[in-house]
């Protein structure tokens, strides 16, 4: 259910793709830190916060300790990839990081 949700509010179809690829490789390391879960009711290509989310509670993280990983990933992730792109500063996207750090907080927070 939650999968087809996020189809519903992911507009974009390259988007999803990419939620789904990513949502994949994380199932496959998973399968292999937890092979005692039950994965296979995830289906073959989930969206990657459905997997994130049944990643934390196989790991027994709480589920505010769940959404700060998810948003901390996704915003280093995208720091990364503006960093390589635009040939930015190393030391001004880690700087530029760390004063996002209260807004994720704050974002995960909100979000569990």
């Amino acid at each position: 259910q939650a999968d087809s949700e996020i189809d519903a509010r992911t507009p974009a179809p390259a988007v999803r793709q990419a939620s789904r690829a990513q949502g994949r490789g994380l199932l496959r390391l998973a399968r292999r830190v937890w092979p005692d879960e039950r994965w296979e009711a995830l289906g073959a290509t989930p969206h990657l916060p459905v997997v994130a989310g049944v990643v934390g509670a196989a790991s027994g993280l709480e589920p505010e300790q769940t959404a700060l990983t998810v948003v901390y990933t996704t915003m280093t992730n995208s720091a990364t990839a503006a960093q390589r792109l635009l040939a930015l500063d190393p030391g001004d996207v880690a700087a530029l990081t760390f004063e996002l750090a209260a807004l994720c907080d704050q974002t995960a927070l909100s979000a569990s």
